[in-house]
């Protein structure tokens, strides 16, 4: 691989909402119809992951012996702008109120074209929010919140849309 296979940070294509049929190959209209976040996120998503690990020393081992356990999947935090503009559509997407699954959907390559379309590479996470807060407002920078939200199902890494 070469430097220049690598992609800008700043090509990621998001999208965040409550409907999705299939979470290893969402369709395109599906996602679609889900609120667009990438121009509000100002960090993050930062979805943090470790891995536990098995003892399996027997009394008789000089030497411990380990195996793989769970994966954690911690909660993800995302900062976005607010925008006072009658909608503040970034805010009332990420409503702590909500307590049914929603589906937070990354494309890391950014979408082939403007929307998302079959054969798009997307990481799907199955989500239910926690909160949502105002962060403190400061003369030097824009208004901005911070959700959170809890992972619930096993993270589905590079699916394919439909």
């Amino acid at each position: 691989m070469s430097a220049t296979d690598r992609s800008n940070g700043t090509i990621v294509d998001a999208a965040f909402g409550p409907t999705l049929t299939s979470t290893t190959s969402p369709t395109a209209v599906e996602i679609n119809a889900m609120t667009r976040i990438e121009c509000g996120i100002v960090d993050g998503p930062n979805a943090p992951r470790t891995g536990s690990t098995v003892d399996i020393t027997g009394l008789c081992d000089e030497e411990s012996r380990k195996k793989r356990g769970t994966t954690d999947n911690g909660d993800i935090t995302i900062t976005m702008y607010r925008e006072f503009d009658g909608t503040d559509a970034f805010w009332a997407a990420f409503d702590d109120a909500t307590t049914t699954t929603q589906y937070l959907v990354i494309s890391r390559g950014g979408f082939a074209a403007a929307t998302a379309a079959a054969t798009d590479v997307v990481d799907v996470y199955t989500v239910q929010m926690l909160s949502r807060e105002p962060s403190s407002p400061t003369r030097t920078e824009s208004q901005r919140f911070v959700a959170t939200l809890a992972v619930v199902a096993p993270v589905d890494f590079d699916s394919v849309a439909a």
